[in-house]
């Protein structure tokens, strides 16, 4: 049997342990990794329907589950499978009925397919001119004022054409792009934000060195929608909390316009690089350097295998003796007694344009690391969520399930199998897996291996009842979705967590003039109640319109519901995003709509 089965059915269980699906697929650099994302990702997908055709025909000759998937969904999809061994040829032996099987009821499925990727657009920003010389700098200011322009020509026609003058970096490669018969479109919400149709993605990534080269970014929607909330504009002082992979931050200095300060944290070692190195793919940025002074001397190559290696070593080190210290490390003055706090600086060419990147944890940090800022314009405050407005939760969801109830009754696949074999299963639409975002039942978490208590929820919860519950009923019809049983404990843990960090950055912030508070999830406990709780506790904090008049949630049962946006996948043709705009003292007038709506 081919390897590559093996090792992803290794993913496929760590995935169904809690790991994330990319995390998993890119923790090492695998020459396969390819082949190893179609094989997992084309498993997740059919994953209620494998597990279904698994317990049927593979449970009693092949006790490696996620290998039996991943072999099923070869089968389905490729029609054939590499290599030997005994569990291909038993699957060999039942290929007619396995085929027959997943034909006549893979529909039953596919409920929610309209929540998949294919209906979230994809969208990309273009990089101001790049330098060649980094000690010669050049006004790109033409290009922005050119791209507004172009923008006012036809408010309806929002398609390029190929007769467009080259006169500026970015119409010379937006043509290049559509030459290349890849169709782009200007967003009609965002400015400098671009529209491309999902499958040139991969031509575009993989084929062309606009791309290669940097020239562009691709970046989510809403993370623009974020950014556009806060109404930055050129000067302004940012904080970006939670900051990586660096999609707001890249949108932000987009706005500030080669002046102001941007300032990021992120706790995460890996996170950290990932964000740097996001950062310096624009050319027009220098670094890292390790002081403030921005001191060529304290300036260093960003280097993915000495910025760990360093790290791990000097922490050795750092246990045996203090003198030793990275050149990666850097300590603020400001810190507390005994907590490190790494921080590094970026600076635009023009010298006009700075950020500083914290790496550590933001609890740690406290006013007096900003004493220097004592007029911050905007903080945005983006914690870790359950992700529920994302494409993958669809997966996530289907992997709860099979891991929540890994032993089911061996009575009912006896039953499904009788039914298939008189030929009456394909009218039986009754049963529990007849969508990918049923509520399971709790009447039995007994010998499940991978049960942290994270995912489990008591006996007597209400949401039991209602058995064939579906998100993407509510998610497809606009509506706020419960929480999935399997996911409950997990999104009150997180719903708690966002109320300290956003309590945190609070009480650090005082001046702070306005507060973003967005997540990518759809449930009411990780943003309502947030907000809900912030305005209870700090009476002097005011709720301002988040975004469009399109984009703001009214079918809310909050008084301040109108005011934050929501975005659903069917509606708006991006991901699902919660976004709340706060300003601290005095109710401000808010221009968001005035100046977004043009």
């Amino acid at each position: 049997m081919s390897f590559i089965y093996r090792k992803a059915a290794s993913m496929l269980s760590k995935c169904c342990q809690g790991k994330g699906i990319k995390e998993i697929l890119y923790e090492k650099d695998d020459p396969s990794k390819k082949k190893l994302h179609y094989l997992l990702y084309k498993t997740l997908e059919d994953l209620n329907i494998l597990n279904e055709i698994y317990n049927m025909f593979l449970k009693k000759v092949c006790k490696n589950k996620y290998l039996g998937l991943i072999l099923l969904s070869v089968l389905v999809h490729r029609k054939k499978i590499d290599g030997g061994g005994l569990i291909k040829r038993e699957i060999k032996k039942k290929e007619k009925d396995i085929m027959k099987y997943y034909e006549e009821n893979k529909d039953r499925f596919n409920h929610d397919e309209k929540l998949k990727e294919g209906i979230i657009k994809k969208y990309f920003i273009i990089y101001d001119e790049k330098y060649e010389d980094e000690n010669l700098y050049k006004d790109n200011s033409k290009c922005i004022e050119n791209m507004e322009s172009i923008r006012n020509i036809e408010n309806k026609c929002t398609l390029f054409n190929n007769d467009l003058s080259n006169n500026n970096k970015c119409e010379h490669i937006i043509n290049e792009l559509m030459k290349k018969n890849i169709p782009i479109e200007m967003d009609e919400d965002v400015e400098f934000l671009y529209k491309i149709n999902n499958k040139d993605v991969y031509k575009l990534i993989n084929h062309y060195n606009i791309y290669k080269e940097n020239k562009i970014r691709i970046i989510d929607k809403t993370s623009c929608l974020v950014v556009q909330a806060a109404n930055i504009k050129k000067g302004m002082i940012i904080v970006d909390v939670c900051s990586s992979p660096g999609s707001k931050a890249i949108f932000s200095l987009t706005l500030l316009k080669k002046k102001g300060y941007l300032i990021c944290i992120e706790k995460d070692r890996k996170r950290c690089y990932t964000l740097l190195k996001e950062l310096l793919k624009n050319k027009e940025y220098v670094g890292i350097y390790m002081d403030e002074s921005f001191d060529d001397t304290q300036k260093i190559t960003l280097n993915k295998k000495t910025f760990f290696h360093n790290e791990k070593k000097n922490t050795k080190q750092n246990t045996k003796q203090n003198k030793s210290k990275s050149v990666y490390k850097n300590m603020d003055n400001n810190s507390k007694m005994g907590v490190q706090k790494n921080v590094y600086y970026i600076q635009h060419i023009n010298k006009e344009l700075f950020i500083k990147i914290y790496n550590c944890d933001f609890f740690n940090l406290t006013p007096q690391d900003f004493s220097t800022f004592p007029n911050i314009d905007v903080v945005f405050i983006d914690p870790s969520c359950s992700s529920s407005g994302m494409p993958d939760f669809i997966y996530k969801n289907n992997m709860a399930n099979i891991c929540l109830h890994p032993y089911k009754d061996d009575q009912k696949n006896k039953n499904v199998i009788n039914k298939y074999k008189s030929k009456a299963s394909c009218n039986n639409n009754n049963n529990n897996n007849n969508n990918k975002y049923i509520l399971l039942q709790s009447d039995s978490h007994k010998n499940i291996p991978y049960n942290k208590q994270d995912n489990i929820t008591s006996h007597n919860n209400k949401l039991d009842e209602h058995k064939n519950y579906s998100i993407s009923d509510d998610v497809l019809k606009g509506n706020i979705p419960k929480v999935p049983t399997c996911f409950i404990n997990k999104v009150n843990k997180l719903s708690e967590f966002q109320k300290n960090i956003l309590t945190h950055a609070i009480n650090i912030f005082k001046t702070a003039k306005i507060f973003i508070y967005s997540t990518c999830s759809f449930f009411e406990e990780e943003n309502e109640q947030v907000i809900q709780y912030v305005l209870e506790k700090y009476p002097n904090i005011h709720l301002l319109n988040a975004g469009k008049d399109k984009f703001l949630f009214t079918n809310g049962k909050y008084v301040f519901s109108n005011k934050c946006v929501r975005t659903f996948p069917l509606i708006h043709s991006c991901r699902g995003i919660f976004i709340s705009k706060m300003s601290i003292g005095p109710k401000v007038q808010n221009h968001i709509n005035k100046e977004t709506q043009m």
